[in-house]
């Protein structure tokens, strides 16, 4: 069985959770995420099995959208409603300072991981650390906002939609907003909407799943090129197929009719069959399979 299926997330699971739901449906090992879920939020998380493990990567980095609601005038310890009140403020902003300040943290920005994360540092996770009352530097890591646009503003509770690149923490960036408007800000919800291809509306409802089981699965399931369906394609003929599947590099730049750009990927296919994934280098000028899938 290969293909990902793209669960849409109830509250109180993890990530993890969901990997192993998937795991004892399918009856198999080979299943990972596509991008960690807090246990809190809700939403699009696309589960690979088998073959598809090998386009985590991939789903991974594309741009992920979230619905975020924050309160003004509190901080806590997880950057959350559900972490411990470690600092209160009376100072809410008004919408007019909210637009402007949100404005700049579009484009580049600079993160400080929250603590209260799976994120790793000599080999231990920092949530663990946390737990001990451990604090240990983390060095700012660059992401990008792509879009930053207010819902609903009412009585310092305010509702956002925003579009961004991969790792981006939420709650940081509620907790950094609020520092930007001299008051302390925590994220009350978080719904991902989508990360690339998979969205709410193509997603399946976890309940569904563990109802209907095994057929229920596969029958939800999206192929592996369907999945990755936003790269470029390029075809060439069968007299190939053996040496594609010898592990022969192949430069695929000449089956292409225009110049490709740097780092940009495609589905490789042998006439009608889909192989591969390649990704091009514009310093070799050359386009060779990275993931063989035959």
């Amino acid at each position: 069985m290969n293909g990902v299926i793209n669960i849409i997330k109830p509250p109180g699971f993890s990530s993890h959770d969901l990997v192993n739901i998937v795991r004892r449906t399918a009856d198999m090992k080979k299943v990972g995420h596509t991008g960690t879920l807090d246990p809190m939020a809700v939403g699009v998380l696309p589960v690979c099995l088998g073959k598809a493990t090998k386009i985590v990567d991939f789903i991974q980095d594309d741009i992920k959208h979230y619905r975020c609601e924050m309160k003004f005038g509190i901080e806590t310890n997880t950057q959350d409603v559900w972490g411990e009140v470690i600092n209160e403020s009376d100072i809410i902003p008004d919408i007019v300072s909210v637009e402007k300040a949100i404005k700049s943290f579009i484009g580049e920005i600079s993160q400080v991981p929250p603590m209260y994360s799976a994120l790793k540092i000599n080999g231990q996770k920092l949530y663990n650390l946390a737990r001990e009352g451990k604090v240990v530097e983390r060095k700012a890591r660059k992401k990008t906002i792509y879009s930053f646009d207010i819902v609903k503003y009412e009585e310092g509770v305010l509702l956002f939609d925003v579009r961004c690149s991969k790792g981006t923490y939420v709650r940081t960036l509620c907790h950094d907003l609020g520092k930007k408007l001299d008051s302390y800000g925590v994220m009350t919800f978080l719904e991902r909407v989508a990360t690339g291809s998979f969205n709410l509306e193509n997603g399946v409802m976890l309940q569904d799943l563990r109802k209907h089981g095994k057929d229920f699965l596969i029958e939800n399931l999206v192929s592996i090129e369907d999945a990755i369906s936003s790269f470029a394609k390029v075809v060439v003929g069968k007299e190939l197929l053996d040496k594609i599947k010898h592990g022969v590099r192949i430069n695929y730049v000449k089956y292409l009719k225009e110049k490709p750009l740097e780092g940009q990927m495609f589905r490789i296919y042998v006439e009608d069959v889909f192989v591969g994934i390649g990704q091009y280098n514009i310093e070799t000028d050359k386009l060779l399979l990275t993931k063989l899938f035959i």
